[in-house]
């Protein structure tokens, strides 16, 4: 196993807030989630991604993780389409 590496932003760095960018190193993962999947919703072993998060948590030193999803949509809720002028 690798040791867990992470992406850090200056603009973040502080005491107000812990964080880190998780890099593909130091997990538990094989095949195509290899190594440190850390999200449930693509079909990796709920065992592992468990295991992987629980290396971020022990790594940054913390009570608990939280996670933010992205969305690339041009739809929101209200049906409401956003559609950019081309120029």
């Amino acid at each position: 196993m690798s040791e867990l590496s992470f992406v850090r932003c200056d603009l973040l760095e502080g005491d107000a807030i812990s964080h880190g960018f998780t890099t593909r190193q130091g997990g538990l993962s094989d095949g195509p989630y290899a190594s440190l999947n850390i999200t449930r919703s693509r079909g990796d072993s709920p065992e592992h991604v468990a295991e992987n998060r629980e290396r971020v948590r022990a790594a940054l030193d913390l009570d608990y993780l939280a996670f933010a999803s992205q969305v690339r949509s041009i739809s929101f809720e209200g049906n409401e389409v956003y559609k950019p002028k081309r120029l």
